[in-house]
């Protein structure tokens, strides 16, 4: 694939990384404390990871809009984005936690 081609493949490439650790390391904590604030208990893994999809779907709907030649245009395409990235992510702390068990 040559990227001189799709100027805005990597374009988009490159704000979605930033733009996923931006949100894990600032906004996603923050959603997080405000909402065991708001319940006077501790959140669930559960509702830990639906936060974070439901703000990845975010920044991948919004970045998306603004590029031409990223076709994400409903918030449930950007979800099934979101949620297809954290199955893979799951799949690969699984992989290393039983790599580490192993060893």
């Amino acid at each position: 694939m040559n990227f001189e081609q799709y100027p805005d493949l990597l374009a988009f490439s490159i704000y979605i990384i930033i733009g996923f650790l931006l949100f894990e390391t600032l906004i996603n904590p923050l959603l997080i404390a405000v909402a065991r604030s708001i319940l006077n208990r501790q959140i669930s893994v559960y509702a830990k990871n639906a936060i974070t999809m439901i703000a990845d779907s975010i920044i991948i709907y919004w970045l998306a809009g603004l590029f031409k030649g990223i076709f994400i245009e409903s918030i449930w395409a950007a979800l099934s984005v979101s949620v297809f990235y954290h199955i893979f992510e799951w799949i690969m702390i699984w992989a290393l936690s039983y790599y580490k068990k192993k060893n």
